[in-house]
């Protein structure tokens, strides 16, 4: 067990290969689109840890003599001078170029590049760190000091495998963790299956300027033991110790995007719905700001006044300005999180996983190397599976979920018309609200009817709990008000 466990105790090395099946690698590699394969395979090359092999103990000569013919190859393919089909890249790469199998290095950079590429591809939910009074602390992190005591306090328990990178869009760090379990030496060792069994990865999505700490579920023993070890190893002053809270009800949310526009450093987290121009800045103006240079006076365009030809329109307008504010806010331009200087001076156009550390890299000259190498990686985060329409919310929510509690009436049949009065017996009803985006067809469903006895939802009475002005949060509605869970 000596050559798994590397140079830490039970820290695996980057160039590890698990075994697994070329159906699994298949299905693995099936889910990044071709552009991003074609990226990676010129960027696995170059790194010494990712570097194909011919065969067990073939020379240097021989490896770069290899090597130099995948990047040629990758090149022709990504520039058009040879055309090759998805299908066909990636059984080149399962069944010609790493035929031994992908090291934990390369199904890390996968999964990463697979957050960037398909943002809808995991189910986020958040906590929050709190000091010893109950206040939300900001979390302030030295990256490589935290993954090397999560790595330590982990590896008492598990083989650890760690990963970090950074989102190419977001000011966020993705630290990717994998553990593994030492099966006991059987007939399984005689039938060729690995010692050593692995649990499902565990993302960690920390935002800059932020107490909120955002991560996949915790479903199992092992997912609740990285996020204990996180929250042990989150306070560097023993005088202020920090502790995670989770909210057990929380319901998921698919878009990362969307949970750093909740949880990270986005002045739309509390300026939802009819207030989101003002964190737009399309409204207020700042102190010292010239006035000719505000965004209603330029770029941003004003929604009309009371122009409308028909009660179609209208309705129309009235939600527009009830589920997205007075000024019209073009989506594709506008910055919905403040990105510190450093990352926004430091990013580019091909940047998307730039690593910045892992904990087994053998040298500083191949950490060198891998950083060189992913700049190549270019830029693909649009690639959505759900194209935005006029109806799309900035932060799509998944689920959401409000209990009326509000009085009921009562019919006094002593009053001469029978008048409603409130009553002291309070309503229960539950509404439960899921789709891809709630939000978006609440406000579609709001412009569909415009006949008064035949309208489901009225743009001009909706509540503003119904409009996404609270965000992903459910909870109690009492007396007109949400109060959150």
């Amino acid at each position: 067990m000596d050559e798994l466990r590397g140079k830490e105790n039970y820290i695996l090395p980057n160039n590890y290969i698990p075994v697994m099946g070329k159906n699994v690698l298949q299905t693995i590699l099936s889910r990044l689109p071709r552009k991003s394969l074609l990226e990676l395979i010129q960027v696995w090359p170059k790194i010494k840890s990712t570097q194909a092999q011919a065969s067990e103990g073939d020379s240097e000569h021989e490896r770069r003599v290899l090597n130099t013919r995948i990047l040629k190859e990758a090149k022709s393919w990504a520039d058009g001078s040879k055309k090759i089909s998805k299908r066909k890249i990636i059984d080149k790469i399962v069944f010609e170029y790493w035929k031994n199998g992908l090291s934990l290095l390369q199904l890390s950079q996968i999964d990463c590049q697979l957050i960037v590429d398909r943002p809808n591809a995991f189910q986020w939910v958040h906590s929050t760190a709190r000091d010893s009074h109950g206040k939300e602390s900001v979390i302030s992190l030295d990256p490589k000091k935290f993954l090397h005591m999560l790595a330590a306090d982990l590896s008492h328990l598990y083989l650890t495998y760690i990963y970090v990178c950074r989102h190419s869009k977001l000011p966020i760090v993705i630290v990717r963790i994998q553990l593994f379990d030492l099966q006991a030496f059987s007939k399984n060792e005689v039938m060729g299956r690995p010692h050593i069994s692995s649990h499902r990865p565990y993302f960690l999505a920390i935002p800059a300027n932020s107490p909120h700490v955002i991560h996949t579920l915790t479903s199992d023993l092992a997912s609740n033991i990285i996020l204990q070890s996180v929250e042990k190893n989150l306070s560097h002053d023993r005088r202020n110790v920090l502790h995670l809270v989770t909210n057990p009800e929380e319901r998921p949310v698919r878009s990362l995007e969307a949970m750093h526009i909740f949880y990270g450093n986005s002045r739309f987290s509390n300026s939802l719905g009819i207030w989101t121009p003002y964190a737009h800045g399309a409204v207020d103006i700042l102190p010292l700001g010239r006035v000719k240079e505000h965004s209603c006076l330029s770029n941003v365009k004003k929604l009309p006044e009371n122009t409308y030809t028909n009660k179609k329109e209208e309705m129309k307008e009235i939600a527009r300005r009830r589920f997205k504010g007075v000024v019209e806010i073009d989506r594709k331009t506008t910055e919905l999180f403040d990105v510190p200087e450093k990352i926004k001076n430091k990013r580019s156009r091909k940047e998307v996983n730039n690593r910045i550390s892992t904990l087994n890299l053998p040298s500083h000259e191949e950490e060198e190397e891998e950083e060189e190498a992913n700049k190549d990686i270019a830029d693909a985060y649009n690639s959505n599976s759900i194209q935005p329409n006029e109806f799309s919310s900035i932060a799509p929510v998944q689920f959401i979920e409000f209990t009326l509690n509000e009085k009921l009436p009562i019919i006094d049949k002593q009053a001469p018309n029978e008048e409603l009065h409130s009553g002291e017996k309070r309503s229960s009803l539950r509404l439960r609200f899921t789709g891809s985006d709630i939000f978006a067809g609440l406000h579609e469903l709001a412009t569909k009817v415009t006949d008064d006895s035949r309208i489901m939802l009225d743009p001009t009475k909706i509540p503003s709990w119904l409009t996404g002005e609270e965000g992903a949060n459910s909870g109690m509605v009492k007396d007109g008000k949400l109060y959150r869970q």
